[in-house]
């Protein structure tokens, strides 16, 4: 019996059919992350990131799972095989070298979106000059959308 009066058994069950789905179809696999203003997320081989119109090698990320006991925890590895990072000064993004807890990402569904909250409990942002942050808001420019790159 669920005493939490909070949690919705649908929602909850709801929410495991589509981690079980990304685990399966997009772990591990480049994909693309959309933004609400059709830019997709970029990394530089410096560590920056931005968004961009294309969707070549640089917008290219890999999906990991970042904790064994809960599926919705990710970390997004770029082409320079460095993860994505929530970083605490000015609540930027930027990419580290390895996958700790800066790196990791709490994956929540919005209606048909995602989207990702970092340790620091804020939303990975993109805005609509091109950059990358972290927003405490929970808005268009907070959802992304995952696609799989073609193979």
């Amino acid at each position: 019996m669920n005493t939490d009066t909070n949690t919705d058994p649908h929602l909850l069950l709801t929410v495991n059919i589509i981690l079980t789905r990304l685990d399966k179809v997009i772990f591990n696999k480049p994909v693309y992350l959309r933004s609400h203003h059709g830019t997709y997320l970029r990394a530089y081989s410096n560590g920056k990131v931005d968004m961009s119109p294309n969707m070549a090698e640089w917008e290219e990320w890999v999906i990991v799972p970042a904790d064994a006991n809960n599926k919705s925890k990710v970390g997004f590895r770029s082409c320079w095989n460095k993860f994505l990072s929530a970083r605490v000064f000015l609540y930027e993004a930027a990419q580290a070298k390895v996958l700790n807890n800066w790196e990791k990402w709490t994956v929540k569904h919005v209606n048909d979106k995602l989207a990702f909250i970092s340790d620091h409990k804020r939303n990975l942002r993109a805005d609509q000059n091109g950059e990358v942050n972290q927003s405490k808001n929970l808005e268009s420019w907070e959802l992304w959308e995952i696609i799989p790159k073609c193979q």
